[in-house]
């Protein structure tokens, strides 16, 4: 499997590893047909397909394995929606998905909306942030013996959703390690290389046996 498209450090504490490009509905007709099967598999996950799930966390999971990402826990960015209206969004599914096959600490509700805000904010920028922050809140404490949490998110547009979560955990913790992990970063420019590996295949698979037949070098072997 090709490398993680991006990898940046907003602190010395906080990587941001973007694994593939996302192109835009405006941008599909210049992607590549790997690129546009990845936009179709994101869609797929954000409507809560099971295979879709199942795909990415082995995608996660491997990134894991291969040492890219070390996490002592899984956590996940919240949903646009105020957490008791939605408390099992598609990230949240895949954080713990991922936890259970990693055995690590399940940590998808860390962070949680306290009220609904509009999917996209008006502004950009710092002010789309705190706007983002202000409607965040930790569910508790930091669990012991926690190192480094994996922050998943799906899309990485602007990048204000996972900044105010990291944000909401490091007022728990100073000196945690966060890597923030986005499986999309929105790229406008559909003629942007994507990368061949993994070759997705087609989108409208219904069974998970059929995926792992069509991908069998990302499934797991155990």
């Amino acid at each position: 499997m090709q490398p993680p498209v991006e990898i940046r450090h907003w602190s010395d504490r906080t990587r941001v590893v973007a694994w593939r490009w996302y192109f835009p509905e405006r941008a599909l007709p210049w992607a590549s047909t790997n690129g546009k099967r990845f936009h179709e598999w994101m869609s797929n996950l954000k409507s809560g397909s099971d295979v879709a799930l199942t795909l990415f966390a082995n995608v996660i999971a491997r990134l894991c394995e291969d040492g890219l990402l070390r996490p002592d826990a899984i956590a996940a960015t919240p949903s646009s929606q105020k957490y008791e209206i939605q408390t099992k969004h598609s990230v949240a599914a895949l954080s713990s998905m991922v936890a259970q096959m990693l055995t690590v600490g399940d940590l998808n509700d860390l962070v949680r909306r306290t009220r609904t805000v509009p999917r996209a904010v008006a502004r950009p920028g710092m002010r789309d942030e705190e706007v983002q922050f202000s409607s965040m809140q930790v569910s508790g404490p930091m669990p012991p013996n926690v190192g480094t949490i994996l922050l998943l998110d799906d899309v990485l547009t602007s990048g204000s959703t996972a900044r105010a979560a990291v944000r909401r955990i490091r007022e728990m913790s100073a000196t945690v390690q966060i890597d923030v992990l986005a499986l999309g970063k929105t790229n406008a420019t559909g003629s942007t290389q994507f990368p061949d590996v993994p070759a997705f295949p087609d989108p409208s698979i219904q069974k998970i046996k059929t995926l792992q037949k069509r991908m069998p070098d990302l499934f797991r072997s155990t």
